[in-house]
């Protein structure tokens, strides 16, 4: 089932998260299961929303390829089941 990735990354400069997806932008493209992502900075941080086929690809391609960029101890991400993804388009 899809889920909804939310992570909330407290401190994390806008630049650091550009320079972060900059770098990771074709691997997520390419990743299994991967459907989504938006990002959004404010004052207080960066939240990260994304949209994957299933939590197993998500968590995957977070640990084998986001995990160690960002600092230690953030807070858990939300994860809830997707009842439907309508996607632009013809």
């Amino acid at each position: 089932m899809s889920v909804m990735v939310t992570t909330r990354i407290p401190g994390l400069p806008a630049e650091t998260y550009d320079g972060i997806v900059t770098s990771l932008e074709q691997t997520l493209r390419g990743a299994t299961g991967f459907v989504a992502h938006a990002g959004l900075a404010d004052d207080d941080g960066v939240t990260v929303i994304e949209l994957w086929d299933e939590e197993d690809d998500w968590r995957r391609f977070f640990e084998t390829n986001v995990q160690s960029n960002l600092p230690p101890g953030l807070p858990a991400p939300e994860i809830v089941s997707v009842r439907r993804v309508l996607l632009a388009g013809p």
